[in-house]
C-alpha cells in the first residue's frame, strides 16, 4: 500500500466520522450518551435519576453539539 492510498483511506474515514457526528440522528446519540452519564452520576451521588436525566437532556439541547461541530469543521 502506497503512502497516497493510506492518506486517502484516512480522509474517507474522517469524512465518515464527521458525517456520523453531524448526521440527522446525532442529537439522539448525544442524548443517549448524556443519559448514560446521568445514570452514573445519579448512582455515584445518590440523587434521583429523573433529575439528572432532565438536566442532561436540557444541557444537550442548550449546548447543541451538532451545530458546534459544524462550526468547528467549517473553520478547519
Amino acid at each position: 500500500m502506497s503512502r497516497f492510498e493510506r492518506i486517502r483511506w484516512k480522509k474517507h474515514f474522517q469524512d465518515f466520522l464527521w458525517g456520523f457526528l453531524i448526521g440527522p440522528f446525532s442529537t439522539g446519540l448525544y442524548i443517549a450518551g448524556a443519559m448514560l452519564l446521568s445514570a452514573f452520576v445519579s448512582a455515584a451521588f445518590g440523587t434521583h435519576p429523573l433529575y439528572t436525566a432532565l438536566v442532561a437532556i436540557v444541557a444537550v439541547l442548550i449546548v447543541n453539539p451538532k451545530r458546534r461541530l459544524k462550526n468547528f469543521r467549517g473553520t478547519r
